[in-house]
């Protein structure tokens, strides 16, 4: 903790959960556990605690991440690499336009795009880094299907931020 505190100082913190039982080879389970946002370092420890009490089971290999506050957010959401209904090599970009970054995880009205996995022949301009960051990510697990949450702030340039992946 003490780390976490030297690096962040005062600003502000999302503490997210990342539940063994949350994602696994049969289903998602995205947004269905406890993520605090808005945590001040002084209330890390019980934020933490908190995160940990929501999950179903104890589990050793049970996490939670700790992550920056993201500040002016213009997108953010979660796109399958495949289909994730039939794993089908079709990618699946759903988003949220605005600066919740829970939305599309809390199933709030979001957009959904659906691609061929090897096109990107008229995908929208604003999901262009987001299928970059993607087929980065791809050939890191060598191809096998993942899904990732991503958010996307505007400042003096665009920044696009991976803040998870599965």
């Amino acid at each position: 903790l003490s780390e976490v505190k030297d690096k962040f100082g005062n600003d502000s913190l999302i503490v997210r959960s990342s539940c063994t039982a949350e994602d696994n080879l049969e289903n998602s389970n995205a947004g269905k556990f406890l993520s605090i946002l808005d945590v001040k370092t002084e209330n890390l420890e019980e934020a933490i605690e908190e995160v940990f009490s929501s999950y179903p089971l104890k589990n050793l290999n049970d996490e939670v991440l700790i992550q920056p506050m993201l500040n002016n957010v213009s997108m953010s959401g979660v796109v399958f690499s495949h289909d994730p209904s039939n794993v089908s090599q079709y990618s699946v970009f759903n988003w949220h336009e605005g600066s919740d970054t829970t939305a599309v995880t809390a199933g709030k009205k979001s957009f959904t795009w659906v691609q061929s996995l090897k096109s990107t022949k008229n995908l929208p301009e604003k999901l262009v880094p987001v299928s970059y960051l993607l087929e980065e990510l791809l050939n890191i697990f060598n191809k096998q299907p993942i899904d990732l949450e991503f958010a996307i702030t505007e400042g003096k340039s665009l920044e696009i931020w991976l803040l998870q992946v599965r």
